[in-house]
Parts: C-alpha cells; sequence; structure tokens
C-alpha cells in the first residue's frame, strides 16, 4: 500500500468547502487545512498507479481548485530518507 499526498491551492475562503467536498472521496485517508504556499494537505492510499491517477482526476474536477501536486511515499518500500 502507497501513500499518496496531495498539496492542494485554492480560491481564498473556499478551504473549508474543499475539504469537506475531498472527504466524500473513496480514498482519502485525511484531509486538513494547513499554513503555507498550499491551502490544504490530503492523503489517500493505493495498490494500483491506475487507482492514484483516478483519484487524482476526481480532485481536479472539484471546484475552487486552483493548483494541486502530488506526491507519492516510498516510505513502505524501504526507502529511507
Amino acid at each position: 500500500m502507497k501513500s499518496v499526498y496531495l498539496l492542494i491551492k485554492c480560491r481564498q475562503g473556499a478551504e473549508g468547502l474543499v475539504i469537506k467536498r475531498l472527504r466524500t472521496i473513496s480514498g482519502i485517508r485525511e484531509c486538513e487545512e494547513i499554513i503555507g504556499t498550499f491551502d490544504i494537505l490530503a492523503r489517500f492510499e493505493s495498490v494500483l498507479s491506475e487507482e492514484i491517477i483516478s483519484i487524482v482526476h476526481g480532485i481536479k474536477e472539484v471546484q475552487k481548485i486552483t493548483c494541486l501536486d502530488c506526491m507519492e511515499s516510498y516510505a513502505q518500500a524501504g526507502f529511507v530518507v
């Protein structure tokens, strides 16, 4: 199982609305508002690359999102950072 992290920017004032919508997407395990360059940090878990692509495409459909950056964690694969 791979953890995938999403850094999300959204329109000002829409953070709560976007988080509420993201939490309805199957596979999203965590979704929190953060301070910094991005507004929201979300995490989901997946085994297949096709699932990752499908979830990311679903998130791109959420209105009010202006930028999305996706990172995959390799910690479970035994890599140490």
